[in-house]
């Protein structure tokens, strides 16, 4: 069931699977900072709304280059919060974008601080079945 859509961005929720999908739309590149803070935002509201176990990120189509603040403050404001709430796992799918993948890479090395099970893939498929969703 679609739970968020916007121009940015897009959040499913499946309640059998327990499961949040946020996919990321290629007009990310027009994002800005006041507009990420607001989709990660939304996100966190979502999940507090929902209570997922898990969470598929598809990053496939991000373009935006997230800063090392704003890594900050993704960790801080929503992803701390995720994971106190009790997630289970998070499958990121990764964006081409070498920057991109660097940023979320760096904003997972600090979700591995909070003991989430974490990975990363280049399949959706194969991100799926990891979380037990297939």
């Amino acid at each position: 069931m679609n739970v968020y859509n916007t121009h940015f961005a897009n959040i499913d929720f499946f309640e059998e699977k327990s499961l949040m999908v946020h996919t990321w739309r290629s007009s990310s590149s027009f994002l800005n900072e006041d507009y990420y803070k607001e989709e990660l935002t939304n996100l966190y509201n979502e999940f507090i709304k929902y209570r997922p176990s898990k969470m598929l990120y598809d990053d496939r189509t991000l373009i935006y280059r997230i800063s090392p603040d704003l890594q900050h403050w993704t960790n801080e404001n929503v992803t701390a919060k995720m994971v106190a709430q009790g997630f289970e796992k998070i499958a990121v799918v990764m964006s081409p974008d070498i920057f991109a993948l660097v940023a979320v890479e760096s904003m997972v090395e600090e979700e591995h601080k909070l003991a989430t099970a974490t990975r990363f893939f280049s399949d959706m498929q194969e991100a799926k079945t990891w979380l037990g969703v297939s």
